[in-house]
């Protein structure tokens, strides 16, 4: 009974009281702006978890030196830190993840997007080489949201983050290099696909058959697949990892039907995303607009889509790409 609540026997023990050394339930435990304190005396309360409690005020080494106990920022000692380990556990379905980029601050940055590139595109009828250098730079600062995305989202964090640092210039140039892998992934079986259909100008002309496109799909499935792992093992574990496809491949085997739910998602919106851009872009003003607004959501989504999948996952991950290293 060592790992049950002082107050609630009935409940099993989450925290230790740092002032009185109680161990504390889920119900014994308040929130100050920051920090999580015991209700009884009011002191931190810091995480127990295995029957191992923090070191409290009273512990001390065989020396006689006060022993070493978490700091404020440990797992579950401050409220931030409570909170995304409470998002992290509790369920997050995906449909809840389609709405990503319309909660809370996310709609105002998915608009602010939309604004900046009718303004960009505005600029491309004049104004020399400044509209090219302007959207350049405007496409780096998404790319790299899109990996903080990735981080947070992993993290326990549900809603859009702050815009990354944009005079972070060597950062911004490598996540548009690690983007550009990632987009690879996708066309790294059905491209070599397509190349050879065009082995002749008959063949490229022919219209495609019901078998072809059925072929095409599914490596389409399979480049969705790699190309959210790699979106997730780059935002989460480093940019180097979005080349570790055997590795890939491993962690979307172990995460089983979570992993094929992700892909299926994932090749869904892309799939809708291209026949937009196809059958109504060219229309003017509506068309345009609208294919505007599927590609953005899909910029925001699908990052979020690969944190959802490595948060799930993120113990198992862990042991397949710490293989990797």
């Amino acid at each position: 009974m060592s790992d049950r609540c002082a107050q609630h026997p009935e409940a099993i023990a989450a925290y230790r009281c740092d002032g009185c050394g109680r161990l504390l339930c889920e119900a014994c435990i308040r929130e100050s702006h920051v920090l999580v304190l015991c209700a009884v005396c009011g002191e931190m309360a810091l995480p127990y978890a295995g029957g191992v409690p923090a070191p409290g005020p009273a512990d001390a080494s065989p020396g006689g030196a006060p022993a070493l106990r978490p700091p404020p920022g440990a797992p579950g000692a401050t409220v931030q830190a409570r909170r995304k380990l409470q998002a992290i556990s509790r369920p997050y379905p995906l449909h809840r993840a389609l709405t990503y980029p319309l909660r809370g601050s996310g709609l105002g940055m998915f608009v602010a997007t939309l604004v900046t590139l009718g303004f960009l595109w505005f600029l491309r009828r004049g104004y020399g080489c400044l509209p090219f250098m302007l959207t350049l730079g405007f496409t780096g600062m998404v790319v790299a949201l899109q990996f903080k995305i990735v981080r947070t989202t992993a993290a326990g964090d549900d809603d859009l983050p702050d815009w990354p640092d944009f005079l972070a210039t060597g950062t911004m140039v490598r996540d548009y290099l690690t983007w550009l892998v990632v987009g690879l992934l996708q066309l790294l079986l059905v491209g070599p696909f397509f190349l050879l259909r065009s082995h002749s100008l008959e063949a490229l002309l022919a219209p495609p058959s019901y078998p072809f496109w059925l072929v095409a799909s599914a490596l389409l499935w399979v480049g969705a697949a790699l190309s959210t792992m790699g979106f997730g093992a780059a935002g989460v574990f480093g940019r180097p990892y979005v080349l570790a496809i055997p590795s890939h491949v491993r962690a979307f085997r172990a995460a089983g039907g979570g992993a094929v739910q992700v892909a299926n998602l994932a090749f869904a919106m892309s799939a809708l995303t291209l026949m937009t851009q196809l059958l109504v872009a060219k229309v003017p003003w509506i068309g345009g607009t609208l294919s505007t607004i599927v590609s953005t959501y899909w910029v925001f989504t699908a990052p979020h889509l690969a944190g959802v999948l490595f948060r799930r996952h993120l113990p198992l991950f862990e042991q397949v790409y710490g293989a990797e290293a």
